[in-house]
């Protein structure tokens, strides 16, 4: 601290012995007075030094595994405090890399679980194999051969597999559902509904295109009527009774027993009722693909108890691919109601 000429200060000065003199003097130049400081506040402290080079590793511990052979250790707290223990049911094999769980299970909380492998080199199983108590095969990934198997050597009654149903009644068995094939299908079997008269192979919106056979004959259930080719002559057959009723052969030649009202478009046989008063009547069918010869004659419906019937002639007229008008020879005059016979044949 400095002070100027003209200014004078006080000094008091605090001695340690009472008999010490304090002398009070003016001095005409600066004078240099030295106070006690106040202490200061602490510094910011330095940055941490490097840490030294890490010491020897220690002695190894005492620890004596609990349980029996081979078993996991794990931290339990039976029997009080908090302790290491092993148990039969969880094992590793260190010899074979094979870890068993027995009478217990794998819990897998909001995770998933990958099993990745191959076969081995002493040509050992595949990556996922699972087996039950017997020995079955009941899953297996063969990653050797890229193959998956189920239920591979057990019997035709075990391991069913159900999809939509917890009872399956076959190897395979889909319920409440549909089974949908993009691809070919392969059978070796026969192709059995499980009723009788129920189900249709294909249906009327949804029908097959064509139908490949090598057998000879196509058997119609709950009757006696069955259709078929002969391998040798090629010659189609519709047999009753073992009667046949229509034959064609390759030349197109027809035999057996036919009725007429049973053949349609190729020959045609019609019945139409003429009553008293009518001279003519038109008689109409499906439109063939020509104009067919056609063949008609009149008959009473009933026979009069005398015996005594007015005959009537009945010649075709205008005929087309569609019908004819019937021409009779006179107006029918009784009270008879009579039947128009037709009979359409190929021209």
């Amino acid at each position: 601290m400095s002070v100027s000429t003209t200014e004078k200060i006080n000094i008091d000065v605090t001695l340690s012995t009472p008999s010490s003199t304090v002398t009070q003097n003016y001095y005409p130049n600066n004078v240099a007075v030295s106070l006690p400081g106040v202490q200061g506040e602490a510094g910011i402290a330095g940055q941490d030094g490097q840490d030294g080079a890490r010491g020897p590793a220690g002695p190894d511990g005492n620890f004596t595994p609990s349980g029996p052979d081979k078993a996991i250790q794990f931290k339990t707290t039976q029997g009080g405090g908090s302790n290491f223990s092993g148990i039969n049911e969880l094992s590793f094999d260190y010899d074979n890399n094979l870890l068993s769980v027995i009478d217990g299970g794998i819990k897998v909380g909001n995770g998933t679980i990958t099993l990745t492998g191959a076969k081995n080199s002493a040509g050992g199983d595949e990556a996922i194999f699972i087996k039950d108590e017997g020995g079955t095969n009941t899953f297996r990934i063969d990653s050797q051969n890229k193959k998956i198997t189920f239920a591979e050597n057990s019997a035709t009654t075990e391991y069913l597999m159900g999809i939509g149903t917890a009872s399956p009644q076959e190897r395979l068995h889909v319920a409440n559902g549909n089974l949908r094939v993009d691809g070919l299908v392969k059978i070796g079997g026969n192709i059995v509904p499980l009723a009788s008269g129920v189900y249709s192979l294909g249906s009327s919106s949804s029908p097959f295109k064509d139908l490949f056979i090598e057998g000879d004959t196509i058997h119609f259930v709950n009757s006696s009527a069955k259709m078929g080719v002969d391998p040798q002559s090629n010659e189609f057959s519709i047999v009753r009774n073992n009667e046949q009723i229509l034959g064609i052969n390759e030349e197109g030649l027809i035999s057996g027993k036919i009725s007429y009202e049973n053949i349609q478009n190729s020959l045609i046989f019609d019945k139409t009722i003429v009553n008293p008063g009518e001279r003519s009547k038109d008689v109409t069918w499906e439109e063939l693909e020509s104009i067919p010869k056609v063949v008609c004659n009149l008959t009473a419906a009933e026979e009069d108890s005398s015996g005594n019937t007015d005959l009537y002639m009945a010649w075709p007229q205008a005929v087309t691919a569609s019908g004819y008008t019937a021409v009779f020879s006179s107006e029918i005059y009784d009270s008879k109601v009579y039947h128009l016979h037709t009979y359409i044949s190929p021209s």
